[in-house]
């Protein structure tokens, strides 16, 4: 069965793709932008079901496109319809009926949906469903005026809405023509029976083409790959794709070293301090787990990661795209990668690509603007160096890996060097002049003080009603406002290493990175958050979080604060709709029927917070033996999976690509690195790690930046001022 689906430029689209593709044995559904009538014309000819969705009014062209013209053109194309929420209300306003607002806008919320017990229901689109009433996701503010329903359409299910008590049309259906509406999203994560209703339209489908004597019999189905993998033509690797620009690599020499844990003295944070924390103007890293202030209050990251980037030429100006530029970089250094033994206590990362990637490249994702901006034009938006000495400290065994990686043509002896005096390092005890928390050092607290900020061009509070003005166009918006941290005259010696101790022991987070980019700027990020985990080329994983209530110090109260935080409508929503917006990323570049959500709104507790974490997990292909693995790995390079979900949907809301633009127009600022993501690509592409920039500070020659805040007044700056140490893209647009 071949099925279209137009899309409304909806965040969700590729859910319902997913739901089809699952419900189909794997063929996915064709998807065709709502205005592309080039496309759309032949495959309403060749009698594909059509599915129509999105955000907005089904009256305003620009929101609905050509959908009201396939449905009023039924008679011609007689092609079944299953209209979902905007498509709903097109149908109902397409036949001659009003669309009119609710009296309560309603996102995320999950209802009871009714359906009429008819004897024309039992052959209909809920025939066969386990439950009436059954639960299902509403995402919107528009409803259909039932008195004005015309007498060609039906209604076939409602709901009560919880808090006006009114009675809204759920569901509706043409009394001749094979044409339905439901306004719930059958896709949702919090819909139940959503795969059970589309195989009851699709067996609404097949008996009234029969009738027509018409019949999908015969069509070849698609195999059961991914989209991403399906829109790859060429693998990006091989010297054939290597523009002009493109420098080559040379073999790397990898040397491994493992300590047990006997053979190890103190926690990360001592090694750190004694190899780095003297000298400011090293460019140095730190994918800092925070693993001694855990005590199980959230899940474990085994891997902590510090270590120095090797310093080479930058690459910027380049009018290749971003993704793009890295996926070709990636494949001309794993050309160069040796292969390791397969080892299941072998850190996913050794060596490979490692820094932060600005809010900014949005517009490579979306062919977005860039939003204005004061920096300086040399900014680079993004930062990848490449990572040839690593100290891997992994929490589950208590043991380090050492490794490191330099051209086959370099001296051994210098890696040598460097990893017997690591290894020196780790194993003598903590000095006592260490300072092993932002407490202790002895300018820390007079920093602090300096450190007020107000808040340019008004209060964030001001955004709010002009953000009203888009409830059609968005479900919700993540605002952020600037903050100015004004320039101090920091005491001498002063190092911001003492600011992110003083972070981390105070906002301990699992994601947490420091990362010193020279004496002029250096990144201190306290984030819970995963934005993005690929394991193996295979697996994906994101960890979106909504909902955030404060810590009390009584016990007692400290539970009913989490309590309070579990059971709130409000933030329940905004969790769900994150994570459907998180699975209809996934949704681009995953196999059909291999999206899950195995943790759904559990409460997590922080040092400061508790918080809604729920996990979102996907797979690129569907199991395969190793030697067709290996080729569905070329075809899916990790800058197309990170340009496919990039930015973190917690931070822009949804629609995604609709509410960053309405973000552009309310904040009029760049984000920079905030709402970004730090983390790293190993070095053969198939293992990666990226956190959600968030509860981030940045200093810039050695004074506080301008900064960012959100709702739980996060800061992070918005200058770039230095170029990319090795990898950097320039702003451009």
């Amino acid at each position: 069965m071949r099925v279209l689906l137009i899309d409304n430029y909806d965040s969700y689209t590729y859910n319902l793709c997913q739901l089809i593709g699952s419900v189909l044995g794997g063929q996915a559904p064709v998807v065709a932008r709502n205005d592309d009538a080039t496309t759309l014309a032949p495959l309403l000819n060749e009698k594909r079901l059509s599915f129509h969705q999105g955000p907005g009014r089904p009256d305003r062209v620009a929101d609905f496109g050509l959908c009201r013209r396939v449905i009023q053109q039924f008679p011609t194309h007689q092609v079944p319809i299953l209209g979902v929420c905007l498509g709903h209300q097109g149908i109902v306003e397409s036949f001659g009926g009003r669309i009119i607002h609710a009296k309560r806008p309603v996102h995320g919320e999950v209802a009871s949906i009714h359906v009429e017990e008819t004897e024309s229901q039992k052959a209909s689109l809920f025939r066969g469903l386990p439950a009436n009433p059954f639960r299902a996701v509403r995402y919107h503010s528009l409803v259909a005026e039932v008195s004005s329903l015309p007498s060609c359409l039906g209604t076939l299910a409602w709901c009560i809405d919880e808090g006006t008590q009114e009675r809204i049309l759920m569901a509706v259906r043409h009394r001749v023509d094979p044409i339905f509406g439901v306004q719930f999203h059958i896709e949702s994560i919090g819909t139940e029976f959503g795969e059970q209703i589309l195989c009851n339209f699709f067996a609404i489908a097949q008996t009234y083409r029969r009738k027509k004597r018409a019949s999908f019999d015969g069509i070849p189905r698609m195999s059961p790959r991914s989209a991403l993998a399906e829109a790859s033509t060429q693998s990006p690797r091989g010297a054939s794709n290597r523009p002009e620009w493109f420098a080559p690599y040379r073999r790397r020499c990898v040397q491994l070293r493992r300590l047990s844990p006997k053979e190890v003295v103190g926690r990360p944070v001592d090694c750190f301090l004694r190899l780095y924390g003297s000298d400011a103007t090293r460019e140095v890293f730190w994918l800092d787990s925070c693993y001694e202030y855990r005590q199980n209050r959230w899940p474990s990251v085994r891997w902590s990661i510090m270590g120095e980037w090797e310093s080479t030429s930058v690459l910027d100006g380049t009018q290749v795209p971003f993704w793009e530029v890295l996926d070709r970089t990636l494949a001309a250094r794993a050309e160069m990668w040796p292969t390791l033994p397969a080892s299941e206590t072998l850190p996913p990362f050794i060596g490979g690509y490692l820094g932060y990637i600005g809010y900014e490249l949005k517009r490579e994702s979306f062919d977005a603007p860039r939003a204005s901006s004061s920096a300086a034009p040399e900014a680079a938006d993004a930062f990848l160096g490449w990572v040839h000495r690593a100290i891997i400290f992994d929490h589950q065994t208590g043991g380090v890996l050492l490794a490191t990686n330099d051209d086959e043509s370099a001296c051994p002896t210098e890696a040598e060097n460097w990893m017997r005096h690591v290894e020196q390092m780790l194993k003598e005890k903590p000095n006592a002049l260490d300072f092993s928390s932002g407490r202790s050092h002895p300018e820390h607290d007079r920093c602090a003080a300096a450190m007020t900020g107000t808040a340019p061009n008004g209060a964030a509070a001001e955004l709010f009603p002009r953000a009203l003005h888009f409830e059609l166009a968005t479900y919700e918006i993540c605002l952020t406002n600037q903050l100015l941290l004004r320039s101090v005259s920091l005491p001498a010696g002063f190092h911001p290493l003492a600011h992110y101790l003083e972070l981390r022991s105070t906002n301990a987070a699992p994601f947490a990175a420091y990362l010193q980019l020279g004496p002029d700027r250096v990144i201190c990020c306290a984030s819970p958050e995963r934005f993005l985990l690929l394991c193996n080329g295979t697996y994906l994983e994101s960890r979106p979080i909504k909902g955030t209530m404060h810590r009390s110090a009584d016990p007692e109260e400290d539970v009913q604060l989490g309590t309070q935080l579990a059971q709130s409508r409000k933030d329940r929503a905004e969790n769900l709709m994150i994570v459907d917006l998180v699975r209809n990323d996934f949704g681009r570049v995953c196999a059909p029927g291999t999206i899950r959500v195995p943790q759904l709104m559990r409460l997590e507790t922080f040092a400061t917070v508790h918080q809604l974490v729920s996990a979102v997990q996907g797979c690129l292909h569907p199991p395969a033996s190793e030697t067709d693995r290996a080729a569905l790995r070329d075809a899916a390079p990790v800058g197309r999976i990170l340009k496919a979900c990039f930015p973190m949907g917690s931070m822009t809301g949804a629609p995604k690509q609709r509410t960053m633009e309405i973000i552009d127009a309310l904040e009029k600022h760049p984000r920079g690195i905030y709402s970004g993501s730090i983390g790293y690509v190993s070095a053969d592409g198939q293992q990666a790690d990226w956190n959600v920039v968030i509860r981030t500070a940045v200093w810039e020659r050695l004074s506080p930046a301008r900064g960012a805040t959100s709702v739980d007044l996060s800061l992070a700056s918005e200058h770039r001022r230095r170029r990319g140490h090795c990898y950097s893209q320039r702003s451009r647009g």
